[in-house]
């Protein structure tokens, strides 16, 4: 039995969409022949917990739980008891105290490549004491954060092991940094660590295209994030006497939640319609600003993932708003995946011609468009209502099985054994 050894830091009980790309590899892997173990942290510094993930857990799973420093409490006693440290995103607003954007620069150009490095020694001394008493075939680190990558640089370094590095969003191009953007110097010690990844790791998996073009030169291949079809088994789509449409999950930097609302505005006045966000935490800003667009907004806060998925089927719309953001055409959200999985209709915002469009595009699973305000969006929304009221069903049915994620573990498997092969 190949054995495997995962350092992640986004690991249930640790909710939302960061730890899904693994926590659906992982089971596959297991009934694929393979021995898994993981290592996380026991109490790391997680947007939201979902203690309900634990069960898709297979026994089999040997995990790990290490101690880590904690920012979170150190940030709430500087900033406020009430914020939280920033998790994917840097923004600053005109309301930010002088404290909150001095603490942001430091965390920009002085903690690199990001907040979790605190984790990297725990997680460095588990992984040795692990791989000293058993024999392991491989070690995965996956990022973000790309912290992670560095304990999988010094154990190659160190032990000489094969490393398989796995990159769920890009590094020095990603999103926060292009809008809080680090000084020469520290971007550069950013990309000086991301080539030497790229450089050592025996494999880097990366989730779009665009993105691993981005990447320094390395051994890379695309692997998508996937939906999982368990996920939605008894499910089934029931309507109700509203049109409704949902965004679900974060909103993160760079997604104008405002000219969204604004653009929907008329249709939701005209139509018997409602726009709810399910799963975000909106500032107080933010939602009034949106109350002022749209009065009766809905907005959920955090659900567990099998609620996400239950509301995403009983929904005769979903949104999705790719960020606006520097080098954005390889963004492609595990989101997105689920959305397709769930058969309801999708509207993207976001650059023409990105791999998100690509996708939606061709598995027929909605629309796409480059601004809320585009006339083809009102077109499609109207057009869906139609159906919609005359009692048709509002459902994708395009055959969406290649974007499975027990046709993405095939080939995970398969590379994975080939790196195995080619170390011996």
């Amino acid at each position: 039995m190949n054995k495997l050894l995962l350092i992640v830091y986004y690991f249930p009980p640790c909710g939302g969409a960061a730890v899904q790309r693994w926590l659906r590899f992982v089971p596959q892997l297991v009934n694929r022949g393979w021995q898994v173990t993981v290592i996380s942290p026991a109490s790391g510094d997680y947007p939201f917990e979902d203690s309900s993930l634990l069960q898709k857990i297979p026994d089999q799973v040997k995990i790990i739980k290490t101690k880590t420093f904690s920012l979170n409490r150190l940030w709430k006693v500087i900033i406020g008891s009430k914020e939280s440290i920033p998790y994917g995103s840097l923004e600053i607003t005109k309301d930010s105290s002088l404290l909150k954007r001095l603490l942001i620069w430091l965390r920009v150009n002085l903690i690199i490549p990001d907040m979790r490095v605190f984790w990297n020694p725990f997680a460095y001394r588990a992984a040795v004491q692990e791989l000293s008493k058993d024999r392991y075939d491989l070690v995965i680190t996956s990022g973000p954060p790309h912290s992670t990558h560095l304990v999988g640089l010094k154990l190659q370094q160190m032990l000489k092991i094969s490393w398989v590095a796995d990159f769920r969003d890009p590094w020095s191009t990603i999103h926060y940094l292009q809008m809080r953007k680090p000084t020469k110097l520290s971007f550069s010690i950013h990309r000086y660590m991301e080539s030497q990844v790229l450089k050592m790791a025996n494999l880097s998996l990366v989730v779009s295209e665009p993105i691993a073009d981005k990447l320094p030169e390395g051994n890379k291949m695309v692997l998508l994030n996937g939906y999982d079809a368990t996920d939605f088994v008894g499910l089934e789509y029931s309507p109700t006497s509203e049109f409704r449409i949902k965004y679900v999950g974060q909103v993160t930097t760079g997604q104008d939640i405002q000219s969204l609302l604004q653009a929907f505005k008329r249709f939701l006045t005209e139509y018997n319609a409602k726009f709810s966000f399910v799963g975000t935490k909106l500032s107080k800003i933010d939602l009034i600003r949106s109350n002022e667009v749209i009065p009766d907004l809905e907005v959920v806060s955090f659900v567990s993932h099998k609620m996400a998925i239950e509301e995403m089927v009983n929904s005769e719309l979903l949104i999705i708003i790719i960020n606006d953001t520097y080098d954005n055409m390889g963004i492609i959200t595990t989101k997105l995946f689920e959305y397709i999985g769930s058969k309801t209709p999708i509207l993207c915002i976001g650059p023409a011609g990105s791999e998100a469009e690509k996708i939606v595009t061709l598995f027929d699973s909605g629309k796409c468009f480059t601004s809320p305000f585009d006339s083809g969006v009102l077109i499609y929304l109207e057009d869906l209502f139609q159906k919609w009221s005359t009692a048709n069903a509002v459902r994708n049915v395009t055959d969406i099985s290649p974007l499975s994620v027990q046709k993405q573990i095939d080939k995970l498997d398969e590379s994975l054994r080939r790196v195995m092969s080619a170390r011996k």
